[in-house]
């Protein structure tokens, strides 16, 4: 049997072929010339590690519908985690924690003037409004009620209001958004 250091005669196998590259007996064969590795037969002897891999893939062949549930559980988890985000994201939007300009509890970033009208809503719901000239403003908010209060000039109005009503507004307002 050829080894690492030992000249072997010219046309001595070296190696076998499998799946097409040729391997070294020095891997694949001990001094006696037995099959160390389980590569060179369909039956590995039980003690190579050609034998240990061919028992573990014949145990798995059951476990299909298994891996295909855990699969399943992945892909449910992964889609409620989605969601779950979404969620996040929206309270941490209320909240102002995610650090967003467009938070309901940050600062305004933009401000527009307000034309009021009867019949259009505001192009932008404004995070609140604030008071240019006193007088009283009549609001209509998302939820369809209209309701006017006296408001000063300087003074900031915490609603949400999608419409400012021409019929009872005498103040000038600013849109804070």
């Amino acid at each position: 049997m050829p080894d690492l250091i030992t000249p072997v005669p010219d046309a001595t196998p070296i190696g076998e072929l499998i799946g097409g590259k040729l391997h070294g007996y020095v891997i694949l064969r001990d001094a006696n010339g037995a099959d160390i590795l389980g590569l060179l037969t369909a039956t590995p002897a039980a003690n190579t590690i050609g034998a240990r891999l061919k028992a573990i893939a014949d145990n798995t062949d059951g476990l299909e519908g298994f891996v295909d549930g855990i699969e399943a559980l992945i892909t449910a988890t992964n889609a409620a985690l989605t969601t779950l985000n979404g969620y996040n994201d929206a309270v941490e939007q209320l909240l102002g924690t995610n650090n967003s300009t467009t938070a309901l509890t940050a600062p305004a970033d933009d401000l527009f003037a307000i034309v009021p009208s009867d019949t259009v809503d505001l192009a932008t719901v404004p995070k609140a409004l604030y008071c240019a000239v006193a007088g009283n403003v009549a609001l209509r908010g998302t939820g369809n009620t209209t309701i006017t209060i006296p408001v000063v000039a300087g003074q900031i109005v915490p609603i949400r209001a999608r419409r400012v009503m021409a019929t009872g507004t005498t103040a000038t307002m600013v849109g804070l958004a």
